[in-house]
């Protein structure tokens, strides 16, 4: 079960695998608790994405289509920190991080998809796995 992974998903962490079964878990408490549900994709899985830019822009599109505090998407970031994260907002060229490290926000260029630019030493950047993104919205039973 979901229960069995803890505590040692939040020292560890994850694989796209066991956050499906996550999800799945959500929804069922989402619907039990609060007769609605929560409902995720992945969209970018099998998509191309060719800039940062591009990137962000789709999760603001995603975010926007669904309304304010009805969606956010979590993020698979890689060098340095092969971390996920919650976006929540974007604004302008800044992104909102709702996140257990209490990252707050950043600009689009502190990012990249190029694996050569990320890491932790001077002047690179933080990794985005656009594949393992997922998005995850409010909706009804």
């Amino acid at each position: 079960s979901v229960a069995d992974l803890f505590p040692q998903i939040i020292w560890d962490g994850t694989g796209v695998p066991t956050l499906y079964r996550l999800f799945r878990a959500a929804d069922a408490w989402v619907q039990k608790k609060h007769k609605a549900r929560l409902l995720w994709g992945a969209p970018l899985m099998r998509s191309k994405v060719a800039s940062v830019e591009e990137f962000f822009e789709r999760l603001r599109e995603g975010i926007d289509a669904h309304g304010e505090g009805r969606a956010m998407w979590i993020v698979g970031l890689g060098k340095p920190w092969d971390h996920w994260t919650v976006v929540d907002r974007i604004s302008g060229r800044t992104v909102w991080f709702f996140d257990s490290w209490g990252m707050k926000h950043y600009r689009f260029d502190s990012f990249t998809l190029d694996k050569t630019k990320a890491g932790d030493k001077k002047g690179q950047k933080i990794m985005i796995d656009a594949h393992q993104t997922f998005l995850l919205r409010l909706g009804g039973l």
